[in-house]
This record gives structure tokens, C-alpha cells and sequence, in this order.
């Protein structure tokens, strides 16, 4: 696969600035989707995003 897939969880910073926090990279987009659907079954609360990029090695 060419693509890789990063999982960021946005959180409110310092003076309403939005961060984001890298959680995990994955090759394939279905395991990074059900690492989503579990990680927001423990926290219902998250905002997610998933960011669809080339690797570093390309």
C-alpha cells in the first residue's frame, strides 16, 4: 500500500488553541477505522481525525 494513515486526537490547548496528539499510523485504513471505533468506546468524548498521507520513505 502507498498510503499511510495517522490518527490524531484534537484537544483544546492553551487560550481555546486546538492540538493535536498522534495516537497511531497504520497501512490499511479498515484496521485504522476499528482503531477508532474502540478507542472511542472508552472515550466517548474524543474528536478524531484520520489523515490520509504518503510515507516519509516516497
Amino acid at each position: 500500500m502507498l498510503w499511510e494513515y495517522v490518527v490524531y486526537e484534537m484537544r483544546k490547548g492553551l487560550f481555546g488553541r486546538v492540538k493535536e496528539r498522534k495516537l497511531r499510523v497504520f497501512d490499511i485504513r479498515s484496521d485504522a477505522d476499528r482503531f477508532v471505533t474502540n478507542y472511542r468506546k472508552f472515550n466517548p468524548d474524543a474528536t478524531i481525525r484520520i489523515e490520509q498521507r504518503l510515507p516519509w520513505w516516497v
